[in-house]
């Protein structure tokens, strides 16, 4: 399958730019609040680890039938960027991530309870450019 970015590629160096400057002022301000030296890395992980935060997945046709969820890429990208993920239904999945539209039980369930049905270019998208990106381009049709 060919990846397509939904964005401009000179968008891309708006998110960078966006990115240098909120470590920038994150580092500043500790440095300036605790006068001691501030590593990078850590600011860097904070940032990374917080894109997903207060999201909860679930995922739909997107791994082998006989895989176990918590073992697939896509299951250790949500938690890498400080999401969760569920394989059950309830009201505290925040986005469904499927390839295509099909009338599942889990889509129906999303689409009831207006939880956004999106693609997984969302995910890898939000991965690459450090931030949880409006769900708007990545909607599935039906």
């Amino acid at each position: 399958m060919e990846y397509t970015f939904p964005y401009r590629k000179d968008n891309f160096l708006y998110f960078i730019t966006h990115l240098l400057l909120n470590v920038q002022r994150r580092y500043y301000k500790a440095y300036h609040t605790t006068n001691e030296n501030i590593n990078v890395t850590d600011i860097l992980t904070e940032i990374h680890t917080g894109i997903l935060k207060n999201t909860v997945i679930l995922f739909s046709r997107i791994f082998p039938l006989n895989a176990k969820p918590e073992e697939q890429p896509e299951w250790y990208r949500v938690k890498q960027l400080g999401g969760k993920c569920t394989t059950q239904l309830g009201l505290n999945v925040t986005h469904l991530i499927s390839k295509q539209y099909k009338p599942t039980r889990k889509m129906k369930y999303a689409k009831k309870n207006q939880i956004p049905l999106v693609n997984e270019q969302w995910l890898n998208c939000s991965l690459i450019y450090w931030r949880k990106l409006e769900i708007k381009t990545f909607l599935l049709s039906r």
